[in-house]
């Protein structure tokens, strides 16, 4: 994948005669299809090797709305390196002043290693030792996730400040809504689990991208 300092693409929709739930069913950070409002050269394009951009926009506008998509490539960053680049997008689209500093994608070249180091270190990395084709990894994705099923839940604003106030309260430091949030899940899990879970990794807060109280 080469970086190149190509255009960015922008789709604009109008669907003005449509209301906005007909793509959005409720208000949920997370929905069913949002394929609706990302540009449609991200449909399925292959970019390993290609052409095709790594970044793009969509406008669909609904009445008096405007939806942004942004279709995103991993290769461009992190989460924290997207978070800043949709904080930014946001600023910007309001007319006020980014509080980061400017956005720019560059990438470490780093040179092939020798035969020397590639020997040394190939038996301590497995995906080298067994790869597997893209075929083979949906099989075993599809079989790892046979019988399991979509659950929404979700919890309104005014019970969150007040699981953050309980859960919060009860420790020495300071814990992001995220942080009560994943608590209360494990412990609900817990009570069916024949082996409960003990420790947690909960990668919404690397870096600090969430809500942290100051």
């Amino acid at each position: 994948i080469e970086l190149t300092h190509s255009g960015v693409p922008v789709d604009i929709c109008s669907e003005r005669e449509k209301p906005l739930s007909s793509v959005l069913q409720n208000d949920y950070v997370l929905q069913e299809d949002l394929s609706p409002l990302l540009s449609c050269h991200s449909d399925g394009a292959n970019i390993v090797d290609k052409e095709e951009p790594l970044l793009c926009l969509k406008l669909t506008f609904w009445g008096d709305e405007t939806c942004i998509g942004v279709s995103w490539h991993h290769t461009l960053g992190d989460a924290i390196s997207m978070h800043r680049f949709m904080h930014t997008l946001s600023q910007l689209y309001q007319c006020k002043s980014p509080e980061f500093a400017p956005f720019v994608f560059r990438k470490h070249d780093f040179p092939p290693p020798s035969d020397d180091i590639a020997a040394k270190y190939h038996d301590k990395i497995r995906h080298l030792q067994h790869s597997c084709s893209p075929t083979e990894l949906g099989a075993a994705f599809l079989e790892a996730n046979a019988g399991v099923q979509n659950f929404q839940w979700r919890l309104s604003s005014e019970e969150l400040l007040r699981l953050r106030t309980i859960v919060g309260g009860s420790v020495h430091k300071s814990l992001s809504t995220q942080d009560c949030l994943t608590a209360y899940v494990v412990a609900i899990l817990n009570l069916v689990q024949e082996r409960p879970i003990g420790i947690v990794t909960n990668v919404c807060n690397v870096g600090e991208m969430f809500d942290k109280p100051r």
